[in-house]
């Protein structure tokens, strides 16, 4: 997909013992995004989602612009939770590669011949 414009991710119900888990417990949300050819489940962008609200299908939806500018290239993404209590989950299944295309220039204008 190129250029998108925002992660979205379903926060989990349950810990990893398969016990409930509340959204009120959960303190962030990191995500992270590596270039595609980089190791997975090392990140070296990331960013932190405090604000985690779920659509009305329970999704929850990031910008892309917490990154800043992602250089022309692909991409892939992954999340973890980090509950108050202070225990944090393995990384996701990580996302479908990405691509942040090189912006396109405008055409030259004025042109004639004389």
């Amino acid at each position: 997909m190129p250029n998108p414009k925002q992660i979205n991710y379903v926060l989990p119900s349950t810990y990893d013992d398969g016990s409930a888990l509340s959204v009120a417990d959960i303190k962030q949300v990191n995500i992270g995004i590596r270039p595609k050819t980089g190791t997975a489940g090392t990140y070296p962008l990331t960013a932190i989602d405090v604000t985690f609200t779920p659509d009305a299908q329970g999704v929850s939806h990031e910008t892309l612009a917490v990154f800043g500018s992602l250089a022309p290239g692909d991409y892939i993404a992954a999340a973890e939770t980090v509950m108050k209590a202070g225990g944090v989950s393995v990384w996701s299944t990580e996302s479908a590669p990405f691509t942040i295309a090189p912006p396109i220039p405008s055409p030259p204008t004025a042109v004639s011949v004389s």
